[in-house]
């Protein structure tokens, strides 16, 4: 295939037909050689000349748009024989190639086992070049390099020497051919140069060809990928990820083209090609849609800097540099003298674990970890009860919350296994109960090995609740407890702790769900009573039994208070009724007296009978 690539313009069927007029079958086969080499699939190597890259056609395109099954030579008109362009290209006589894409291999080679095959890849634009060592160049030259580097550190990194080691390593290793296991990650407002230096290596260090920008994230989660073929960088634009479970859909895919070898092309009515994974990940966003879990391996999320913002200066010296080619050169000779220095340099486990990791990570903790965070590390407590009253308790905090989606009991059970919580199943030490135990302490070391804890946080592992250690450690103190539930007599209700009216009205709305109960505002003066009646009210979130007590007082309240409603409308109606009897007996006796001038009798004394209050009335309490 000595023809193929080396054309300087586009293929025309005009010249197709003047061969076949010419009858110049020879002339005929280098012309389809030169642009078209058979695969050993359903489709066909086209190089463009507009674009100098190979393309991958398929056969129903190449058939009725390039080799028309007319493309016919007839010659000896006694025999009537005819040469046929399209049955040559298929026949034994062409040979088939196996596509494939290598950064450091040649158009077509053989390989061990006798394969030919075609490398897609385009050429990087210094790889031809003789090899020098960055000191050989100017001075000028060495300064612009370093600048660019500048540029990595200062916007990339925030000036972070650790991080900016990492990623210019990571560039390094992936310009000079090695597949990059992590992507990178850039987050930052727009206009602080997260794509200049892409741009630059794009332009002057390895070539555009090798370069995708898309913001379209179904060549990753659609059918069809053929788009990343030959790429060695995709870089993926604020990626469109508004929701955690949209996040998880592109986080299982991007899984695929980050760390694996091979990656399946497909292309529409194409084969789907098994080829080597080439191609290494770059995202930048301006918003919080990367949600990373804890154990995440795979992204680097940079602590960008928006230190050069709005400087027009810095930028139009950098933008000078983009586009040089010598200083485009000098850069890639760099990159392979810091790839050879560290040999065993490995991107996942040398990742640094940067600000914005740390934030990521808490900020998109699992529900099970913000639940243990809120209730017990920042409460300074530790676990230690049974795993049926640490689920209710977990249930009650999701119902709370509105939380609709989070794991049932028996996947509960293998989260905390998964977090590091010493979940025990069949605890001899608690009469074979499944039981969850962790110091707080413990909590905390492992919540903070985890990431799972910020510093915003503002917590210690020395913080821990006095008499939460003796909750712990105390064998007694759990009679204490259960004695504090049954017996709250010597509590005092004005120093019980009132929740914010917010969470007040929250679980009034749980607890009226359980019941229909009337509907009424929960003060102090009612939750004071109702302290009396069944037990603190600080307790009621952390025990099923002082719930249950809560609720059987709440509903004696509740009734008593209907009582005394009942009884006032019923003694009000009462004397409302007197009243007006005694009226009748006034007016009348003053009728009377005016009727007939009766004057009372002073010297007599009359006998009067008290009324009896509801004399004559029945009250209907109910």
């Amino acid at each position: 295939m000595e023809f193929f690539g080396k054309a300087e313009i586009c293929f025309d069927n005009s010249e197709v037909n003047r061969m076949i007029k010419e009858q110049d079958r020879d002339g005929l086969k280098k012309y389809i050689q030169t642009y078209f080499v058979k695969l050993n699939i359903t489709s066909v190597a086209y190089y463009n000349v507009e674009t100098k890259m190979i393309e991958i056609l398929d056969e129903k395109n190449f058939k009725s748009i390039y080799l028309t099954k007319d493309t016919n030579i007839y010659f000896n008109d006694k025999e009537k024989k005819k040469f046929n362009a399209r049955d040559w290209f298929y026949s034994h006589e062409v040979p088939i190639y196996t596509p494939v894409q290598e950064l450091n291999k040649p158009l077509f080679y053989i390989g061990d086992r006798g394969c030919k095959y075609i490398n897609i890849m385009p050429r990087l634009l210094h790889a031809d070049k003789p090899r020098k060592n960055i000191k050989e160049y100017p001075i000028e030259i060495q300064e612009k390099v370093s600048t660019m580097w500048d540029l990595l550190k200062i916007v990339w990194v925030s000036r972070k020497e650790e991080q900016f080691k990492y990623n210019q390593l990571w560039w390094a290793k992936a310009i000079t051919g090695t597949k990059m296991t992590t992507a990178l990650v850039n987050r930052g407002i727009q206009g602080i140069g997260k794509s200049t230096f892409y741009k630059f290596i794009a332009k002057s260090v390895v070539g555009e060809d090798l370069f995708l920008y898309t913001s379209d994230i179904n060549i990753f989660t659609k059918e069809f990928n053929k788009i990343i073929l030959g790429k060695l960088f995709v870089v993926l634009e604020e990626v469109p990820c508004g929701t955690l479970a949209e996040w998880k859909v592109l986080d299982s895919k991007l899984k695929t083209f980050i760390t694996e070898d091979k990656i399946l092309i497909r292309g529409m009515r194409t084969d789907h090609v098994n080829m080597k994974n080439i191609g290494n990940l770059i995202m930048n966003t301006n918003k919080e849609e990367v949600h990373l879990p804890p154990d995440d391996r795979r992204m680097v999320l940079n602590d960008c800097s928006r230190e050069m913002v709005r400087n027009y200066k810095y930028f139009e010296e950098i933008y000078k540099i983009i586009n040089d080619k010598e200083v485009g050169e000098a850069f890639y000779m760099n990159c392979l003298e810091i790839a050879e220095k560290y040999p065993n340099w490995n991107e996942q486990r040398d990742r640094p674990v940067t600000d914005s990791f740390k934030r990521n990570i808490s900020d998109n903790a699992p529900v099970l970890a913000k639940f243990i965070k809120e209730k017990f590390i920042l409460k300074k407590k530790g676990i230690d009860m049974k795993y049926s009253e640490f689920y209710e308790n977990f249930e009650h905090y999701c119902t709370l919350n509105k939380i609709t989606y989070f794991p049932k009991k028996a996947a509960t059970g293998e989260r905390l296994l998964e977090l590091g919580i010493n979940y025990i199943k069949g605890d001899t030490k608690h009469h074979n109960q499944h039981w969850v135990s962790n110091t707080f302490s413990e909590l905390y070391k492992i919540f903070r090995q985890k990431f799972l804890l910020h510093d915003t946080d503002e917590i210690n592992e020395h913080d821990e609740d006095e008499e939460n250690i003796e909750r712990l450690h105390n064998p007694n103190y759990k009679e204490k407890e259960k004695e504090c539930i049954i017996e709250p007599d010597y509590i005092d209700p004005d120093s019980i702790e009132f929740l914010p009216e917010e969470e007040q009205k929250i679980e009034r709305e749980i607890i009226e769900k359980k019941g229909d109960y009337v509907k009424m505002e929960i003060c102090k003066e009612t939750v004071k009573k109702i302290v009396a009646l069944c037990r603190p009210r600080i307790l009621l979130k952390d025990c099923k039994k002082a719930m249950e007590k809560f609720d059987e007082g709440y509903q004696k309240l509740i009734n008593y208070e209907k009582f005394m409603k009942k009884f006032d409308e019923g003694y009000k109606k009462l004397m409302d009724l007197e009243n007006k009897k005694m009226e009748e007996t006034f007016k009348y006796r003053i009728d009377f007296d005016e009727k007939y001038e009766a004057k009372p009798k002073t010297n007599e004394k009359s006998e009067e009978k008290p009324i009896t209050a509801g004399q004559g009335y029945t009250l209907d309490f109910e």
